[in-house]
């Protein structure tokens, strides 16, 4: 799934990614070379977030730069979904990436 992304497939394996309202708010899994739309009993889960590239030394490592962002992989407490996603990614003070252009709503980058 990640052919897309152009992201490394083992950086981003079972991560959700942020869908906007797309499918009712669900979010996209990521599953080996593949995805799936969220559901209800996906809990406790990992996103991914960014940083533009000029980060401080001392923020946590990041798994992958693209686009002049650096990606990081953030936990999400409770279901995993897109309002669950972009909440997570606004705690950890970084910006939440679209999995898609189509989905962009101007609250992903």
């Amino acid at each position: 799934y990640s052919r897309h992304h152009n992201f490394p497939r083992s950086k981003i394996d079972r991560a959700f990614f942020y869908c906007g309202s797309a499918n009712g708010g669900r979010s996209l899994q990521n599953w080996r070379n593949t995805h799936r739309w969220s559901y209800k009993g996906d809990m406790d889960e990992t996103t991914l977030c960014v940083k533009k590239v000029k980060v401080k030394p001392t923020s946590p490592k990041y798994l992958f730069t693209k686009n002049g962002f650096k990606f990081f992989k953030v936990f999400v407490p409770g279901q995993v979904d897109s309002p669950s996603i972009l909440k997570a990614c606004g705690k950890a003070k970084m910006l939440t990436p679209c999995d898609h252009p189509n989905y962009a709503d101007g609250k992903c980058v």
